[in-house]
């Protein structure tokens, strides 16, 4: 099985759910009140997200999101 870094996975799911929900970058980045260019550099994996970050685009989508350990 080949090795997806987390923040590759974390992107992939991002940009899927935004676009499945039909929403540009600018609509997603004003409802999460951040900028396009941080959901941009986001979604291209150029930018390592906070946990609040997260928070706010997930309220955004009205989802959430969970991190996971695992072995």
């Amino acid at each position: 099985m080949k090795y997806t870094s987390p923040l590759t996975q974390l992107t992939d799911q991002l940009t899927r759910k935004r676009k499945d929900l039909g929403i540009s970058k600018k609509e997603l980045a004003r409802e999460a009140q951040t900028g396009e260019a941080i959901i941009t550099r986001l979604e291209r994996g150029n930018l390592n997200p906070s946990i609040r970050l997260l928070q706010s685009i997930a309220r955004a989508m009205n989802t959430h999101f969970t991190i996971n350990f695992q072995r």
